[in-house]
């Protein structure tokens, strides 16, 4: 597993634009739906799982944000090193066969009568 590490939104969005991570795993204060809606690459963290983390904040306080991105709430203080990589691994097998079915999609030739020529 590669991880690269990212210190604030800003420093996130330049790690978004230069690679496409399998999942991101970020501080739940930082996953506002405002805050998020400003990120430039907000388009592409919404296709990606995304892990809320706190160390204040029990999954109980923790609502929804932008549509739900989050596929994991974690409260560190209380997680448990096994299930935190159990839910990686299922995040990123996930985030993999939605890639595979997208790129079979966009590679499938059109059908002939959505072509321009079958008029």
């Amino acid at each position: 597993m590669d991880v690269t590490p990212a210190v604030g939104l800003d420093d996130a969005n330049a790690q978004l634009s230069r690679s496409s991570p399998d999942v991101v795993i970020c501080d739940y204060d930082l996953l506002t739906a405002a805050t998020l809606r400003e990120m430039p690459v907000y388009a592409a963290l919404r296709r990606m799982p995304l892990v809320a983390t706190s160390m204040t904040r029990v999954a109980s306080e923790m609502s929804l944000v932008a549509g739900g991105l989050p596929v994991a709430y974690w409260y560190l203080p209380t997680l448990r090193p096994d299930v935190a990589l159990h839910q990686v691994y299922a995040a990123v097998a996930s985030h993999a066969r939605e890639a595979a079915r997208d790129a079979a999609r966009a590679s499938r030739p059109l059908s002939p009568d959505l072509t321009a020529d079958s008029r």
